[in-house]
């Protein structure tokens, strides 16, 4: 396979991740919980929050990209690339990014989200890259597919 095509399959999987990572921010901003001065708390459930997936994308994908394509093929070249390990890059990357811009304040709540868009993002792309046909093993032999 060209490398520029093997490029373009990583690069797109990453996009596809960086959105999962987003759809779980919006997907997490759906459970709303407001409370009244001195009244009792009144718990909502909101799904149109799910439209606000592009925005968190915004700041999801630039990370999915920039941590993940140096990555995959570090992780490719010592064949550890699995879905385990992309899914702990995920994880350790909107950890990392979190803590870099300082968008968590020692909340266990934020952690744990994070984390898990993180996850999302991770096996999201994982789940891609199975699908783009791309060699996931750096010594398997590329063949061409014969015509006939």
């Amino acid at each position: 396979m060209p490398k520029f095509l093997e490029i373009a399959k990583v690069v797109g999987s990453l996009l596809v991740g960086g959105l999962a990572g987003g759809a779980v921010f919006a997907a997490a901003t759906m459970f709303v919980t407001y409370v009244p001065a001195g009244g009792t708390p009144q718990h909502s459930f909101v799904p149109s929050n799910l439209m606000w997936t592009p925005f968190f994308a915004i700041f999801s994908v630039p990370v999915a990209l920039v941590v993940g394509v140096p990555l995959f093929f570090v992780l490719r070249r010592f064949s550890v690339l699995g879905w385990f390990s992309v899914a702990l890059v995920g994880v350790l990357a909107s950890l990392l990014s979190a803590a870099l811009l300082g968008l968590y304040r020692n909340s266990i709540e934020q952690v744990i989200l994070f984390g898990i868009a993180g996850l999302a993002a991770g096996v999201a792309a994982y789940a891609v890259l199975l699908r783009s046909n791309i060699s996931l093993n750096p010594d398997a032999r590329q063949e061409r597919p014969r015509a006939g």
